[in-house]
C-alpha cells in the first residue's frame, strides 16, 4: 500500500526555474523532517539517483543469514543517533568493491544527500565530490527504506516495500508500507493517515502559503 503527494502553487501561474528549484528544496526539507522524526524508527538502505548517476549507501539487513561474513552488526549510541542501531551493515570494502560511490547510511546520510542535491539545485559546487561536480542536474530521486515502528521486525530494510520516495520530475512525496501478517489493511489504513498529518504538520512548519500538498 502507498500513498502520494504532490506539492503545487495555490495559484495559476507559470513555471519557472526559481519556483521549481524552490518546490525541490521544500520537498527535501520536508523529507529530512520527516526522517528526523519519531514517524520513522530506522532507516535502512538508501539510493540516490541525480540524472543518470546513483548513490547506494552500503546492503542492510536485520539478522545475518546466507554466510554473510562482510555485515558487521551496530549497537553504541552514535547507531541510535543515526536509526541505524541493532541493524548489520555490510563493511566498507565490500560496498567499494560492489559500487565505488556510495553514501553512508542513516540521518548522516540522507542529510548528506540533500546537501549534495541542494548544492546542485543551487549551482555552488565547490563542496561536492569532484565526481559530482560535472552533473547538470535535471531531475533527482530518493528511495528510502524504513522500519516505521520500533520493534518491527523485517528480513531486509530496502526501498522496494516499506518507503519514503521523493522524486522531482512529479514534485512527489511518497510513503508505502508492505502488508504481511502481522499487518492488516485496517492497521495500514491508520499508519498512513497517522504519516499523512506527520507530513501534513511538517508541510506547513517549512512551506510558505503559497504552496499547497495534494493527495495523488
Amino acid at each position: 500500500m502507498k500513498t502520494s503527494y504532490q506539492m503545487v502553487p495555490k495559484e495559476k501561474i507559470d513555471f519557472s526555474s526559481d519556483l521549481e528549484a524552490e518546490i525541490q528544496t521544500l520537498l527535501l526539507e520536508i523529507l529530512l523532517k520527516f526522517c528526523e522524526s519519531n514517524l520513522v524508527s530506522t532507516i535502512g538502505e538508501f539510493t540516490v539517483g541525480l540524472n543518470d548517476f546513483k548513490l547506494e549507501t552500503r546492503k542492510i539487513c536485520v539478522d545475518i543469514y546466507d554466510n554473510k561474513v562482510n555485515y558487521e552488526l551496530h549497537t553504541n549510541w552514535e547507531a541510535e543517533k543515526n536509526k541505524i542501531a541493532n541493524l548489520y551493515m555490510e563493511n566498507e570494502n565490500s560496498a567499494r568493491r560492489r559500487n565505488m560511490y556510495y553514501i553512508d547510511p542513516g540521518l548522516k546520510g540522507i542529510r548528506k544527500s540533500i546537501e549534495y542535491i541542494k548544492s546542485l539545485i543551487g549551482d555552488k559546487r565547490k563542496n561536492l565530490p569532484e565526481y559530482l561536480k560535472s552533473i547538470k542536474l535535471r531531475q533527482f530521486y530518493i528511495d528510502i527504506g524504513v522500519i516505521w515502528e520500533p520493534g518491527d521486525i523485517y528480513d531486509l530494510i530496502d526501498f522496494e516495500h516499506n518507503t519514503i520516495s521523493v522524486n522531482s520530475e512529479f514534485s512527489s512525496i511518497t510513503f508505502g508500507l508492505s502488508h504481511d501478517k502481522n499487518n492488516d489493511i485496517t492497521t495500514q489504513k491508520t499508519n498512513l493517515l497517522m504519516w499523512a498529518n506527520g507530513i501534513q504538520e511538517i508541510f506547513h512548519e517549512v512551506t510558505p502559503d503559497k504552496f499547497a500538498l495534494v493527495h495523488l
